[in-house]
């Protein structure tokens, strides 16, 4: 049982140091979405894209050793979260588990909040550059093809066809 959580523990620190090095690069894509360089965003982006699959591999192993000590101490699969194990265990991977209970919902919390702060820049961005191209395309006098429900393609100003039919 000693050897399973101290596996665990491992795991736990391991997914910790990875939500750690995850919170620059958020932040980095944040400035990055600002900048004129989209390559940046994509490197970045990448980099972010490493992570999140080490830590896929992590939770993986994370939920097999879970399943491990659940069967171990009797216990439901669902009732075992760190609260639970670190009441469930002896000195010192009760304290050792506590703290890192406390830790990792810090950093994933602030990894959840940059990720939404980047996600409201990014779209606000979109937006912005979408309005542009609207008053552009309105400003130079073409209108925007769209295909309606009916399968009529309106290219503004009169024009328009009948994409079905095969004439435009």
């Amino acid at each position: 049982m000693d050897r399973l959580i101290e596996q665990l523990v491992t795991v736990l620190k391991q997914i910790e140091t990875l939500y750690e090095q995850m919170l620059p690069i958020i932040e980095k894509e944040k400035e990055a979405a600002l900048g004129p360089d989209p390559q940046q965003l994509m490197a970045l982006n990448g980099d972010k894209q490493t992570l999140i699959a080490q830590l896929s591999r992590l939770e993986e192993t994370r939920m097999a050793l879970t399943q491990r000590i659940a069967e171990d101490l009797h216990m439901p699969i669902t009732k075992v979260n760190l609260g639970h194990l670190a009441a469930a265990v002896h000195a010192p991977y009760d304290r050792e588990l506590g703290q890192l209970h406390v830790r990792l919902k810090a950093v994933a919390a602030k990894v959840r909040r940059s990720n939404e702060q980047c996600q409201a820049l990014i779209q606000y961005c979109l937006r912005l550059v979408q309005s542009r191209l609207v008053f552009f395309q309105h400003w130079l006098g073409r209108g925007v093809d769209v295909y309606g429900a009916s399968g009529n393609l309106n290219s503004g100003a009169g024009r328009g066809g009948r994409l079905l039919s095969g004439t435009v």
